[in-house]
C-alpha cells in the first residue's frame, strides 16, 4: 500500500492590520519568512512592482545592489499582498524610495583619433635617420668633413629593417650626383655651381660607400641577431605520451621513471624484445628532452646501441657502474652494433638515468 508524502506549503504572511493586537509580531513573522525564503533580487522586484503600483517616479534599475534595503522589500511586499501597515512605515518606504542614489551613468569618450601604425612609426624613424644623413652630405660639402656611415648606423643601434629604405635613398642620391657630374647641360650646371667638380666626384663616391657599408651592416645584424628562446615544456607535459615497459619479471628490473630523462645527460635504454642496450648522451645544457615517443637533442655521435648476449649479468653491471666505466661498457663489447633512432616502445625498459 503506497503512502502518499505530504508537503507543508507555508503561505505568504495575510491578514495585517494597525489594529491588530499582535501588530509588531505579525511584522516581526513576516520579515522573518522573507528572510528566509527570498533574497535582493525578490527584494528589487517587490520594490519595483510598488513602485509601479504606487505611481512613484523613481528607476530602481539604476540603483545599485548594495542600496537596496531588503526590510523595504518585504514592507513592499506585504502592501502588495494585501496587507495595511502603519501610516509610519509607508511614510519610511516612501521617504526611502524617493531618495534612493541613481547610479551615475558612465559615458565612454571614444577617441576618434587614427592612431599611427607600425609601419607609420617606423617611416618616421626612417625619415629622422635620413634627415641626418642629409645633413652629413651639407657638412661634407660645405667643410668637406667625411662622413663613416657604418659607424654612424652600429652607434646609433638602427634596426635592420631600416637599412632598405636608406639603401634606396642613397641610390637614388647617388645617381642624381652621377648624372651632375656627368651633365653637359648648363642649367643643370648652374644649379650645382656651389659644388666643384672634385667634391661632385667625391660624393658619387661617398654615396657608393653608402651602399656597401649598409650592406655590410645588414650582414652584421643578421650575425647578431639575438636567438629566439626555446621553450622547454615540464617533464611531466613531454612524457605523458611515452610508451615504455614498467617492469620485466624474468630480468627482475623496473624502469626508471619517464619524467627523469627531461635534462639527463644519459639515458640507458633496454628493448626487451630485441635484446638491445641503447646509451643516449648528451652534453648541451638543456640536456635531453623528449617529444612523443622519442627522445631528442641527444648527441648520435656520442650515442650507441649493441646486442646483448646476458642481459640479466650484464644489466646487474650497467645498473652499478660508475660515470668513468659508463663510457666504454657497450664500446668494449663484440657484439653487433646499431644505429640509434630514439624511439622508445612498449618493451623498452628505462634502465638508468643520469643527470
Amino acid at each position: 500500500m503506497s503512502r502518499a508524502i505530504s508537503r507543508v506549503v507555508i503561505n505568504e504572511p495575510h491578514g495585517i492590520t494597525p489594529d491588530l493586537l499582535n501588530y509588531k509580531s505579525a511584522l516581526s513573522y513576516a520579515f522573518n519568512f522573507y528572510n528566509q525564503d527570498r533574497d535582493k533580487k525578490d527584494a528589487r522586484l517587490y520594490l519595483k512592482a510598488y513602485i509601479k503600483h504606487t505611481g512613484l517616479e523613481v528607476n530602481i534599475d539604476n540603483v545599485s545592489d548594495s542600496d537596496i534595503i531588503l526590510t523595504y522589500g518585504w514592507l513592499a511586499r506585504m502592501v502588495l499582498n494585501g496587507n495595511i501597515l502603519l501610516p509610519r512605515h509607508i511614510e519610511d518606504l516612501d521617504s526611502y524610495l524617493t531618495t534612493l542614489p541613481l547610479t551615475k551613468e558612465v559615458i565612454k569618450v571614444v577617441d576618434k583619433t587614427p592612431r599611427p601604425s607600425v609601419r607609420d612609426y617606423m617611416q618616421d624613424k626612417i625619415a629622422e635617420v635620413i634627415g641626418d644623413l642629409e645633413g652629413a652630405i651639407d657638412t661634407f660639402i660645405e667643410e668637406d668633413k667625411e662622413f663613416d656611415l657604418y659607424n654612424y648606423l652600429q652607434a646609433n643601434s638602427i634596426p635592420k629593417p631600416y637599412c632598405k629604405d636608406i639603401e634606396e635613398w642613397a641610390r637614388k642620391r647617388g645617381i642624381e650626383f652621377t648624372e651632375v657630374y656627368k651633365t653637359t647641360d648648363d642649367d643643370i650646371k648652374e644649379g650645382y655651381s656651389n659644388i666643384s667638380r672634385r667634391k661632385q666626384a667625391n660624393l658619387v663616391k661617398m654615396f657608393g660607400a653608402f651602399i656597401v657599408d649598409l650592406e655590410r651592416y645588414t650582414q652584421f645584424k643578421k650575425a647578431n641577431r639575438k636567438p629566439r628562446a626555446v621553450r622547454i615544456k615540464p617533464p611531466g607535459v613531454q612524457v605523458a605520451k611515452l610508451k615504455y615497459k614498467k617492469e620485466d619479471t624474468e630480468l627482475g628490473i623496473k624502469s626508471v621513471l619517464p619524467s627523469e630523462i627531461v635534462g639527463a645527460s644519459q639515458v640507458w635504454v633496454y628493448n626487451v624484445k630485441y635484446k638491445r642496450l641503447a646509451a643516449y648522451r648528451s652534453d648541451s645544457v638543456q640536456g635531453i628532452q623528449v617529444k612523443g615517443s622519442t627522445l631528442q637533442n641527444y648527441d648520435p655521435d656520442m650515442s650507441e646501441c649493441r646486442s646483448i648476449r646476458r642481459p640479466e649479468a650484464f644489466l646487474k653491471v650497467l645498473l652499478d657502474a660508475s660515470k668513468v666505466k659508463l663510457r666504454k661498457l657497450l664500446s668494449d663489447l663484440t657484439t653487433k652494433g646499431y644505429d640509434v633512432t630514439g624511439r622508445i616502445n612498449d618493451e623498452c625498459i628505462i634502465v638508468r638515468v643520469i643527470k
